[in-house]
């Protein structure tokens, strides 16, 4: 399984007139990791925050896997 950014496509929500790009949890689970909408949803917003900063250095995929 490779988790990088580019195989994590951004999904675009406009509020107020603005756009913002978030990751959306049910990628995961398309790429076979499971569980992930059962998470209580502060877990969830947390693991968002990670898949945006992954970068294979710092954040791995390791820290992505349930």
């Amino acid at each position: 399984m490779n988790l990088t950014k580019n195989l994590l496509n951004t999904s675009t929500l406009k509020i107020n007139g603005e756009e913002v790009h978030y990751y959306p949890l049910n990628t995961l689970e398309k790429m076979g990791i499971t569980g992930v909408s059962r998470l209580p949803y502060s877990m969830k917003i947390l693991l968002e925050g990670v898949m945006r900063n992954l970068d294979d250095h710092i954040i791995t995929e390791d820290h992505v896997k349930l």
